[in-house]
């Protein structure tokens, strides 16, 4: 089932009908599917009220992912952009673009799960300068040499272009120990058992050691408070709470 296809929009709608939440109405609204509901599902343990998409499925910082892209302009000036471990509504959405304007667009993943191209983030099969925007979202939390992953996306990122990288933030300084490599316990240390570290907003200084010039923000504030809302563009119960965007260029 392909994530742009009506299927997939139709079991994510079934999806939400079997949660016996009532979803019509015009309160809440996804940027990515245009679908209205009365309010968005709650998502994730502990649950996050209010998260996920009853059409698409996206949560939070996929919305908030994709109104900067749009608002941003960024597919308007690009022509080749990688997708690092898409999630679904935003591939969805991003293939929908790539069809109707012609967009180079390429998926990746370390995980042969229906991406156009299984590779490392560290070491991937691209020539150097291949691409005008890469989009990495909640991904360098999990690699060990996170480092050297952005030094990779550096290399094939062209003169000019940008980069798109979100992780989660927590505090201030950066706590990681790759050396824990039992589930539970990296469970318990770092709140999932595939992370390897907790970023701290010390963490953007390692952008910037890859060679990127950077620029950091929480985009969700650009919004009006009636916007943030409607869009659910809040991360309840986290800190902090709204996601931070990472856009990293390349001179």
């Amino acid at each position: 089932m392909s994530p742009g296809s009506f299927l997939w929009r139709t079991y994510g709608f079934l999806r939400a009908l079997g949660t016996g939440t009532f979803i019509f109405g015009s309160g809440r609204k996804c940027p990515l599917c245009g679908g209205e509901f009365r309010r968005f599902l709650p998502f994730g343990s502990p649950s996050r009220p209010e998260s996920q998409c009853p059409g698409c499925g996206s949560r939070e910082r996929q919305r908030l992912l994709w109104l900067y892209i749009e608002e941003e302009g960024l597919l308007e000036s690009s022509e080749n952009v990688l997708h690092f471990s898409p999630d679904r509504a935003l591939e969805a959405k991003l293939h929908e673009y790539a069809k109707e304007d012609g967009l180079d667009y390429c998926t990746t993943d370390l995980s042969d799960d229906g991406t156009d191209v299984v590779a490392d983030i560290r070491e991937m099969p691209f020539e150097e300068s291949s691409f005008s925007l890469v989009i990495c979202s909640h991904v360098l939390e999990h690699v060990p040499d996170d480092v050297e992953a952005m030094e990779e996306v550096y290399r094939i990122l062209e003169p000019g272009g940008e980069a798109v990288f979100m992780v989660p933030i927590h505090g201030q300084e950066t706590f990681e120990d790759i050396g824990v490599e039992d589930r539970n316990e990296r469970k318990k240390i770092f709140g999932h058992p595939e992370h390897v570290r907790i970023c701290g907003e010390d963490y953007f200084e390692r952008f910037k050691e890859a060679g990127f010039s950077v620029d950091v923000f929480q985009y969700a504030k650009e919004f009006s408070e009636e916007e943030i809302e409607r869009f659910g563009l809040r991360v309840h119960g986290k800190d902090p709470e709204f996601e931070y965007i990472i856009s990293c260029s390349k001179e």
